[in-house]
C-alpha cells in the first residue's frame, strides 16, 4: 500500500507517467550470533515482499571496521563478523572528531560486491534478499551521535539514488534525492520508560523529527498506530499498519501430524496440540504470574510455552519463571516451558 502510493506519485509528472527506477534501499544489521532479533527477521521478510512486488532490493549496512579501497579485502571485511580490534582511545578520539567533521556534508556509503570468492553459505540466512549492498563504518552509531548534537540527519548518497530508503527502525539516516520512509515498531520506550535502557530524551526528539519530516511512517500494529498518531502528532493517512509478516517453509506446513508430532516431541518434549502458547516476552512479574494463573483457571493440566526474547532488564521475571519452572518440578507437572529461539533449521 505503501509502494504503490509511493510509485504513483514519483511516476507522475503533469499527469504523465514516466518510467522509474524502481528501487528501495532498506537499513540492516549482519548479527553476530545464530539467533534472529525481530527487526532482523522484519527486514529479510519485507526484502523478500520488495522483490517480489518488483523493485530492485539495496541494502545498507554499519560495520565495525572502515571498508577498504581494495573490493575483495571490503567483501571479506563484511563478512567479518567478528567484533573490529580495539583502536588506541587518542586515535578512536580523532577519528570521532575527523568523521564529526565531515558528517554534515553527508556521507556516501561504500558498495560492497559478494563475487563467490569468499564462502558466505553460514551468512545467507542472515542477510535479507538484495540487488545491491552498501556498507559504511559505525554508520548507525555515528548518525545517532551526530543527531544528538546537531539535531540533524546524516544524508546518504548514492551513485543511483533510490526511489525509497526505507529505515527500518528509527534511525537519523535520510537519502538524499529519494522519499524516506521509517517503520517505528512501537513506542515501548515512551509509554514504558522503565523498561528500555536507551536515551529517553534523544528518543523522544528523534521520532518527533522523524514524525515531522518521514515521507510515510510504516508500524506493525493497531496499537502502535494510535500511540504514533496520538503522542507523536502523526496524521493518520500517513501512518500505516502492515502488521507482522511470517512465513513458514512450505516443507514443514505439508508435515504430516504424526511426524511433526514426534519432532515436536524429541525437539521440546511437547505434545501435539498439547500446550499454551505465549509469544512474546514477558516484560513484567505480573505478567509472568498472570500467565500461570489463567493456565490453573482453565482447570487445564498442560504446559505454557513462553517464546520471545529475553526483553530489556527483566532479570526478576526470568527469575520469576525459572521459580515456576521448579515448582512444577517439585510437583511433578511441567507448568512453564520457556524457548527463547526457535530455528527452522532444527526440525
Amino acid at each position: 500500500m505503501v509502494l504503490s502510493a509511493a510509485e504513483r506519485e514519483r511516476r507522475r509528472d503533469g499527469g504523465r507517467l514516466k518510467a522509474m527506477s524502481r528501487r528501495i534501499y532498506l537499513t540492516a544489521s549482519i548479527s553476530r550470533s545464530n539467533a534472529a532479533t525481530g527487526i532482523a527477521t522484519y527486514t529479510r521478510k519485507l526484502a523478500q515482499i520488495v522483490r517480489g512486488l518488483g523493485f530492485e532490493v539495496g541494502v545498507v549496512y554499519s560495520s565495525p571496521r572502515r571498508p577498504a579501497r581494495n573490493p575483495l579485502r571490503r567483501e571479506i571485511s563484511f563478512l567479518n563478523t567478528r567484533d573490529a580490534a580495539p583502536v588506541a582511545y587518542p586515535k578512536k578520539v580523532w577519528d570521532t572528531h575527523l568523521r564529526s567533521a565531515a558528517l554534515p556534508f553527508g556521507l556516501k556509503p561504500s558498495t560492497v560486491g559478494l563475487t563467490g570468492t569468499t564462502i558466505a553459505d553460514q551468512l545467507r540466512d542472515r542477510l535479507p534478499l538484495h540487488d545491491h549492498l552498501f556498507v559504511a563504518r559505525n554508520l548507525f552509531a555515528n548518525a545517532r551521535r551526530y543527531f544528538s548534537w546537531s539535531g540533524r540527519f546524516i544524508e546518504l548518497n548514492f551513485d543511483t539514488a533510490p526511489d525509497i530508503l526505507h529505515c527500518t527502525y528509527q534511525l537519523p539516516l535520510r537519502a538524499k534525492r529519494a522519499r524516506n520512509v521509517y517503520t517505528i515498531h512501537d513506542l515501548v520506550p515512551l509509554r514504558l520508560p522503565y523498561a528500555t535502557l536507551d536515551n529517553k530524551r534523544q528518543t523522544y526528539s528523534l521520532l518527533r523529527k522523524i514524525a515531522a519530516e518521514a515521507d510515510h511512517i510504516v508500524t506493525v500494529s493497531e496499537h502502535s498506530k494510535r500511540d504514533i498518531v496520538q503522542l507523536l502528532g502523526v496524521e493518520e493517512e500517513r501512518v500505516t499498519n502492515t502488521y507482522e509478516a511470517v512465513e513458514f517453509p512450505r516443507e514443514l506446513t505439508e508435515l504430516p501430524d504424526d511426524v511433526m508430532a514426534e519432532r515436536l516431541r524429541c525437539s521440546y518434549g511437547l505434545d501435539l496440540q498439547g500446550y499454551l502458547l505465549f509469544l512474546r516476552c514477558a516484560r513484567t512479574e505480573e505478567e509472568c504470574r498472570a500467565a500461570d494463573r489463567g493456565l490453573h483457571a482453565l482447570g487445564a493440566n498442560i504446559p505454557l510455552v513462553i517464546t520471545g526474547a529475553g526483553g530489556w532488564g527483566n532479570q526478576a521475571e526470568l527469575e520469576m519463571i525459572e521459580e515456576l519452572q521448579a515448582e512444577g518440578r517439585a510437583q511433578g507437572t511441567r507448568r512453564i516451558c520457556r524457548v527463547e529461539y526457535v530455528s527452522f533449521r532444527c526440525w
